[in-house]
């Protein structure tokens, strides 16, 4: 992500509420900046040819971390997309997951065929969109009763 500074201060900087903080892991803050960027009329872009170099610590390649990273970052999803938070739309993510899991189990199970697809990412396939929808009735739960 690059960004002009003056840009980053008409907006505040990145939310503090949002992102990572310690040992606690968190995501949405980059989002939901560029989500009131595009509300105010400002163009996002996106290059192709442009290559980041990015160093990912060992233990985010396990299936652990996808899964406590998923949960992460569907707990912060209503603050990050703004959502107001009600027990009926905890509800339907609750109905949701389920359908989800089992959707995705449909889904990936037929790559186990494929030698180049590795157990862990069926896991990961089938675990994962579930364990966000978990995360966000974890957060709206913890919201509404805040």
């Amino acid at each position: 992500m690059a960004i002009k500074k003056t840009v980053l201060n008409k907006f505040g900087g990145f939310p503090t509420n949002l992102g990572m903080s310690g040992n606690q892991i968190a995501y949405g803050e980059e989002t939901l900046l560029q989500i009131r960027m595009r509300n105010s009329g400002i163009e996002i872009g996106y290059d192709p040819n442009w290559v980041i170099f990015h160093l990912v610590n060992r233990y985010k390649l396990s299936l652990w971390w996808f899964i406590k990273s998923g949960f992460a970052s569907g707990r912060g999803a209503w603050l990050t997309y703004e959502e107001h938070v009600s027990l009926k739309k905890i509800i339907i993510y609750l109905f949701r997951s389920i359908k989800l899991f089992f959707v995705n189990i449909f889904k990936s199970t037929p790559k186990l065929s494929d030698k180049n697809y590795k157990w862990q990412n069926w896991l990961i396939d089938i675990l994962q969109p579930t364990v966000i929808k978990f995360g966000q009735i974890y957060g709206g739960i913890k919201l509404l009763f805040k």
